[in-house]
């Protein structure tokens, strides 16, 4: 006697499969942009997203400053050779938050303007009002140094009698401030459109680190280029246990 057929389980087609893995695909996608936004969505300005474009600018000048240094003073080359090494030393270290303490933020715009000063010589002149209060706080990591570079590439190398950089940082109880403000000014804020990346960048990561609690304001008239930043503050040992 013949037994009927068993009903027979028929591998799913490739439509199915198309559904499934798209579906496997949303839940992940899901998944992903929870996790960001969990992360208090930093998404669109990381600051190692930020900093792997910003470090290539930097290390392009750097290049060409030692190359110049290389046909004028061997002996000055190899100086900034070594200036160039611990900078970089610096730029590659993996932060553990989002900011790092200002003391070294600010020893590492010294070492910064120190290389620089190797290229253009009386060139660059420096004055630096930094309060020792702000010493104590924290700040996001290449800020200061982001504006100093922008005015060193803005003022100071596009004339050939060079100008002068006037750097400042104070706090109160809340807030931290910070200013960079040099002598190459002509009024008018679009002529450093070579600027913009670098300060829009910056803008970004304050948001990223502070949110509204930020700012970044620029001001432009003949003679002075500025850009001062404001963020709260925070000392050194509360971010250290966060």
């Amino acid at each position: 006697m013949d037994l009927p057929d068993e009903p027979r389980q028929h591998a799913p087609g490739p439509d199915l499969e198309e559904a499934r893995a798209a579906r496997i695909q949303q839940r992940v996608h899901e998944n992903e942009r929870r996790a960001l936004r969990a992360e208090g969505q930093l998404s669109a300005a990381r600051l190692d997203a930020l900093q792997s474009r910003l470090h290539p600018h930097f290390l392009f000048n750097a290049l060409h400053t030692v190359a110049a240094l290389v046909r004028q003073d061997s002996a000055q080359a190899e100086t900034a050779i070594e200036k160039l090494g611990d900078m970089l030393r610096y730029t590659l270290q993996e932060p553990a938050s989002q900011t790092v303490p200002f003391s070294e933020e600010w020893e590492f715009t010294r070492r910064y303007l120190d290389f620089e000063q190797l290229r253009y010589g009386e060139r660059l002149r420096v004055t630096a009002a930094i309060e020792p209060d702000s010493l104590t706080c924290t700040a996001p990591s290449f800020a200061l140094q982001t504006l100093v570079e922008n005015a060193v590439h803005h003022s100071i190398a596009t004339r050939a009698e060079g100008g002068r950089i006037e750097i400042a940082a104070r706090a109160d109880e809340r807030q931290l401030f910070l200013r960079v403000r040099d002598d190459g000014g002509d009024g008018l804020p679009a002529a450093r459109n070579g600027a913009q990346f670098g300060l829009q960048a910056l803008r970004e990561r304050l948001s990223a680190v502070y949110g509204a609690g930020s700012r970044l304001a620029i001001e432009s008239h003949p003679g002075l280029f500025e850009v001062s930043l404001t963020v709260p503050r925070t000392r050194t040992g509360d971010a250290d246990e966060e």
